[in-house]
C-alpha cells in the first residue's frame, strides 16, 4: 500500500471514530496558518522597502530629511534591516513546525506503534509524517495567504520612511507569495523531519531518543571574548560610517547573537542547580529537569531570547523626552532611520511573541501526550493539577525570563555604546523600564501560551486519552 494511501485512510477512519486526532491536526493546521500569515506579511514588508529603494525620486520628503542628498544607500540600510527581520523569524517558524511534528508523533502514539507493530519501519513513519505536514502545510499557507490579503489594510495605518504606507505597497506580486509559500512549504518539511529525528517511534511507543549534551564552560569564554570585540567595534561605527563597515558590523553583532547558544545552556544549567536546593516540590522538580536537560531547555526558549536582543536595543528609541530623543531631533535623517527601527522592531516583537507561544504550546502539549499514563498515575496517587502548573511555570516561564533578560541586557549594551556620546543625558531608568515592558509582553504571551494548555491536562486527567 502507497504511504498517501496509507495516511488518507487513517486519517478518514480517525474522523469516523471520533478520536483525538483531530485535535492534533486540528493544532498543526494552527501553527502553519499562523507562521504562514506572518511569513506573508513580513515578506510583504521587505517588499515595500525593495520597491521604494528602487524609485527613490518618489519620495521626496525623505530627500528633504536627508539635507537633500542622495538617499539611496540609507533606503538601502531599511531594505537590509527588512532581511534581518526575516532572519530572526526564520528559526522561530522552523522550530514552531518542528514542534507541530513531534506533537503529531506524541498525540498519536498508539497508532504510531501499532504500525511498528505491523512492519513498517521507522523511515516509513517518517515519510507518514513528511506526508501529513506536507498536507497541513499547504492548508495552512493557503489560509494564512488569504489571512495575509485580510490584515493587510490594517498596516496601512503605519508610515516609515516619512510616508505612510498603503495596502498595495505590502502586497505581495503572484510570484512572491509563490516564492514565499514555497520557502514555508520547505521549512515546514524539513522541520518535520528534525522533529522526527528527536522521537523514537517504537512498537512499545514514542518516546525522546535525545541525550542531554554535555555543556562546557568554553562557550561562556568565547561569548564573553566575542562580546567585548563586538562592543569596541560598535563604538567605533556611526551613521556616518561607510555602508560596507556599517554591514561589517551588522555582521559580527549577527554573529555574537548565535554565540548565545553557547553561553545560555552552561548558565542556565549551573544557574539551576543552586537553585535545585531552594524548597518547594514544583520547584525542585522543575530545578532537577533543566539542570539535566539544559540543552532542551534553551532550545524552548531560545527565540525569547533573541527577541530580548531586539527589546534591549529599543532603549535607544526616540520614544522618551530625555535629550536623546533631542538630539536625535537635531538630524531628520536620524530621527527618521531610528522611528523605524523602533516601528519595525515592535512589529518583529509582536510577530515573534505570537510565534513562540505557540512553539512553546505545541512544546508542552506534546510534552503532555507523552507523559500522559505518569500525570494520570501521579493524580490517582493524590497530585493536584496546580502542582503540574507551578511545575511549568518554574520550567518553562523561569528560564524564559531568564534568557531574555540575558538577550535584552546584550541589546541594551549595543544600543547605548552605539550612542555612547549622547547617553549622559538620558533617563536611563525610563528608557530600561520602557523597553523591559515591551519584552513583559512576550512573557504575558508565554504565560498565556501555558495556561492554554490546562484544558487538554484536564482532559487526560478526567477522561483519558482518546488516541487512534
Amino acid at each position: 500500500m502507497k504511504t498517501s494511501t496509507l495516511v488518507f485512510d487513517l486519517h478518514k477512519a480517525a474522523l469516523q471514530t471520533r478520536t483525538g486526532t483531530g485535535i492534533v491536526t486540528l493544532l498543526a493546521i494552527m501553527s502553519l496558518t499562523v507562521s504562514s500569515t506572518i511569513a506573508f506579511l513580513v515578506a510583504g514588508g521587505t517588499w515595500m522597502f525593495y520597491s521604494r529603494e528602487q524609485r527613490p525620486e518618489d519620495f521626496p520628503i525623505l530627500q528633504e530629511s536627508m539635507g537633500g542628498g542622495p538617499v539611496e544607500d540609507m533606503m538601502r540600510t531599511w531594505v537590509i534591516l527588512a532581511l534581518f527581520a526575516c532572519a530572526f523569524l526564520v528559526p522561530t517558524i522552523f522550530s514552531l513546525t518542528s514542534q507541530a511534528a513531534v506533537l503529531g508523533a506524541s498525540g498519536r502514539e498508539k497508532r504510531l506503534a501499532t504500525l511498528r507493530l505491523l512492519g513498517l519501519s521507522s523511515g516509513d513513519i517518517t515519510r507518514m509524517t513528511m506526508l501529513e505536514t506536507a498536507v497541513q502545510a499547504i492548508i495552512g499557507i493557503v489560509l494564512g495567504g488569504f489571512i495575509s490579503v485580510l490584515l493587510a489594510p490594517i498596516f496601512s495605518n503605519l508610515s516609515f520612511q516619512h510616508v505612510q504606507i498603503s495596502t498595495s505597497e505590502i502586497l505581495l506580486p503572484w510570484w512572491g507569495y509563490l516564492a514565499v509559500a514555497a520557502v514555508v512549504f520547505f521549512l515546514a518539511s524539513g522541520a518535520s523531519v528534525a522533529g522526527m529525528q528527536r522521537v523514537r517511534v517504537e512498537p512499545l511507543g514514542v518516546s525522546r531518543k535525545e541525550m542531554p549534551p554535555a555543556l562546557k564552560y568554553r562557550g561562556v569564554i568565547i561569548f564573553v571574548i566575542f562580546t567585548v570585540f563586538t562592543l569596541v567595534l560598535v563604538n567605533q561605527t556611526n551613521l556616518n560610517s561607510s555602508i560596507s563597515a556599517i554591514g561589517f558590523t551588522a555582521l559580527v553583532i549577527s554573529i555574537n547573537i548565535m554565540l548565545i547558544n553557547w553561553f545560555v545552556p552552561f548558565i542556565l544549567q549551573i544557574l539551576y542547580r543552586m537553585l535545585s536546593i531552594v524548597p518547594g516540590t514544583s520547584h525542585f522538580v522543575a530545578s532537577q529537569r533543566i539542570a539535566a536537560d539544559a540543552k532542551t531547555t534553551w532550545r524552548r526558549s531560545a527565540s525569547m531570547a533573541f527577541f530580548g536582543v531586539i527589546a534591549g536595543f529599543l532603549v535607544i528609541s526616540p520614544l522618551g523626552n530625555d535629550g536623546l530623543t533631542s538630539l536625535m531631533s537635531e538630524d531628520p535623517g536620524v530621527l527618521v532611520m531610528f522611528t523605524d527601527i523602533t516601528t519595525g522592531g515592535l512589529l518583529t516583537l509582536g510577530f515573534g511573541f505570537v510565534l513562540s507561544s505557540m512553539a512553546i504550546f505545541l512544546g508542552l502539549s506534546s510534552q503532555l501526550f507523552e507523559q500522559a499514563g505518569l500525570t494520570r498515575s501521579l493524580h490517582l496517587m493524590g497530585v493536584k493539577r496546580s502542582f503540574y502548573f507551578r511545575t511549568q511555570l518554574f520550567e518553562t516561564l523561569g528560564p524564559i525570563i531568564i534568557v531574555s533578560l540575558i538577550g535584552f541586557a546584550f541589546g541594551a549594551m549595543v544600543g547605548m555604546v552605539m550612542l555612547s556620546s549622547a547617553m549622559a543625558e538620558v533617563n536611563l531608568v525610563a528608557r530600561l523600564s520602557m523597553a523591559g515592558a515591551f519584552l513583559g509582553v512576550g512573557w504575558l504571551f508565554t504565560l498565556a501560551a501555558i495556561s492554554a494548555v490546562e484544558p487538554l491536562r484536564k482532559r487526560t486527567l478526567t477522561i483519558g486519552r482518546n488516541n487512534d
